[in-house]
């Protein structure tokens, strides 16, 4: 649950009398969420009528809007929301402002109209769905909508087998069979007579097209601290106190930095492992010094992990990893000692800071351009970044500009599915934003993937359920800002991340910004796994996507004889069918 969360049921056209006071009252006791406004055909419930901006005949403003442009990023005031619904502008709503929010807007003119729009990379939840009867929901909770309209969830296997081939694309179709998501930067509109349509009103190719991109390593640095810093203050600004998860890697303690720029009280986690690989405390020890943070060092275990339970349970997607119930445990239990408001995070930052060993940024340099000193110096840098030669850079370049399509390829993982579910997923389903433009180079649009990717990571996480994340380096001004920047320059020098790097060049040590190493918390992953490896492999092989034909049973059959013989064995991908296996079991298994 959050703060944030809302029902809109829009009742069939000619049938306004199925939302009867009766049933609002009812619709009420069963979802703990309240009557905020009433219209002719539809009505909106809230859980904290507190984050309903502006409320009339004309629409709603929910969450927590903020202007555009420049930094300082002001918030929206319930005057200027209602004006806003008033002079309605759905392409305008994404040029103008960011933020977590939903505008729902009446058409009074056409009775019975409306259109809803979700804010562009915001975080709060947005589903929809028609129900048998001819009533639309939308709502932040399935399991609301599915309660509003008397029916039992029912999954789309389909959709779970593209997930489990392509983990990090994210489709507008969830796996609960008729929910759709209305994606970021996106309107429903509504219309009598007629079936809802989606119209995207924001679109991150606008910012990726080379006649936007920023000229110079310096500016691109400049502007990058600014508007980062910028949208750390206006997101610290609702809190009394933040709990940052600092690993002392880059994206966390520039986070940190922002932190402590904009004044914000925020004290810090850092997880430590057993295994040397995952030990951070050193570095996060380095960051937290040097930003004024009050460090709490919190051992990872195996002994907080649930994997019987999934924290996904309430998202029509398996998004969640059993492994992280680790950080989510000890993030929460200190969050209330310490009486914080919301949970801060440098999550998506190797996404949109573009994080590659690709050899993709020579071919943008190329073809932006041409031959010469520009490229020559941009294949040294991938060279370095990714600790080959140059022969093997200017291979695989080759090798990439020979293919049609300057679209990122989504590769599918069929490892452990059935034969027949890996040709069924063998093409990838096309994502919302469409393929590239053919003024798109290949690196620019590798970028945009990894902004998708990120998306299925911002949600899934035990913690959230308590306290609002902050997700700094994804929101809106960020992304917008980093598409913009070509992708040659995140790589100068051979540093990845380089223009974040020099963006805190003076407000963080240089022991971090030219830390080459990051860590890794798979220890907790694969300790979790070997002390219950009968029961998890026993669990995938009498389990729903077993029964259901997804899975290779006889390769899972194989995993005890392969760990006998000391072959290798991928138990992030057994983990991740796990969970996916533990999601359906949260959904059909009540």
């Amino acid at each position: 649950m959050r703060q944030e969360d809302f029902l809109l049921l829009v009742s069939r056209q000619g049938d306004e009398a199925g939302l009867d006071e009766g049933r609002l009252q009812q619709i009420e006791r069963h979802s703990g969420l309240s009557l905020t406004q009433r219209w002719p055909r539809a009505a909106l419930f809230c859980r904290d009528t507190n984050t309903v901006l502006s409320n009339d005949q004309n629409g709603a403003f929910l969450g927590r809007p903020r202007h555009g442009g420049e930094p300082p990023f002001h918030a929206v005031t319930p005057a200027m929301a209602t004006g806003m619904l008033g002079a309605w502008d759905g392409s305008g709503l994404s040029r103008k402002l960011w933020g977590d929010f939903i505008a729902i807007r009446v058409d009074r003119r056409q009775s019975g109209s409306f259109s809803l729009h979700r804010s562009a990379m915001g975080h709060l939840p947005c589903y929809y769905r028609m129900s048998r009867s001819g009533e639309l929901v939308v709502c932040s909770l399935v399991r609301d909508g599915l309660a509003v309209i008397g029916e039992r969830p029912s999954v789309d296997w389909g959709q779970v087998a593209n997930h489990l081939a392509r983990q990090q694309l994210r489709l507008d179709a969830t796996c609960i069979e008729g929910f759709h998501e209305l994606a970021g930067g996106c309107e429903l509109v509504i219309e009598q007579g007629r079936m809802p349509a989606i119209k995207r009103r924001w679109n991150p190719w606008t910012f990726a097209c080379p006649n936007v991109w920023i000229a110079s390593e310096d500016e691109a640095a400049s502007r990058l601290r600014n508007v980062i810093e910028g949208v750390i203050a206006a997101q610290a600004s609702r809190h009394n106190h933040l709990l940052l998860g600092l690993s002392g890697g880059l994206d966390s303690s520039i986070v940190a930095a922002g932190l402590q720029a904009c004044g914000a009280r925020f004290s810090a986690i850092n997880l430590v492992t057993s295994d040397p690989t995952g030990d951070e405390r050193d570095y996060a020890a380095i960051a937290s010094q040097a930003t004024g943070a009050d460090l709490h060092l919190a051992p990872e275990s195996e002994a907080l992990v649930d994997w019987r339970r999934s924290d996904a349970a309430h998202l029509p997607r398996p998004v969640a990893s059993s492994f992280t119930q680790s950080a989510d445990r000890q993030h929460q239990h200190l969050a209330r000692r310490l009486g914080a408001s919301g949970y801060a995070t440098g999550g998506g930052g190797d996404h949109i800071f573009c994080y590659t060993q690709s050899s993709t940024p020579l071919l943008d340099s190329l073809r932006h351009y041409g031959p010469g000193r520009r490229a020559l110096r941009t294949s040294i840098d991938i060279a370095r970044s990714a600790d080959v030669s140059l022969a093997n850079v200017w291979q695989a370049a080759l090798r990439r500009s020979l293919r049609l399509s300057n679209s990122y390829r989504w590769e599918a993982d069929v490892s452990y599915l059935a034969g027949e579910i890996a040709g069924i997923v063998a093409k990838a389903p096309r994502h919302g934003w469409g393929d590239a433009p053919h003024e798109i180079p290949p690196g620019k649009a590798m970028h945009v993937a990894w902004l998708q990717h990120a998306q299925n990571h911002m949600e899934g996480y035990g913690r959230e359920q308590d306290l609002p994340m902050e997700w700094p380096l994804l929101a809106q001004p960020v992304v917008e800002l980093c598409l913009r920047i070509p992708s040659w320059m995140w790589i100068a020098g051979g540093q990845n991340r380089a223009i974040a790097r020099r963006a805190f060049r003076g407000a963080l040590p240089d022991t971090l910004l030219d830390r080459r190493s990051k860590g890794s918390p798979e220890s907790v992953l694969i300790r979790t796994y070997q002390a219950s490896r009968s029961a998890i492999l026993d669990t995938l092989r009498s389990g729903h996507l077993a029964g259901h034909g997804l899975l290779d049973i006889a390769s899972l059959r194989m995993i005890p004889a392969r760990e006998a013989a000391f072959r290798s064995v991928d138990y992030r991908r057994i983990m991740t069918l796990l969970d996916v296996e533990v999601w359906l079991q949260s959904w059909l298994d009540v």
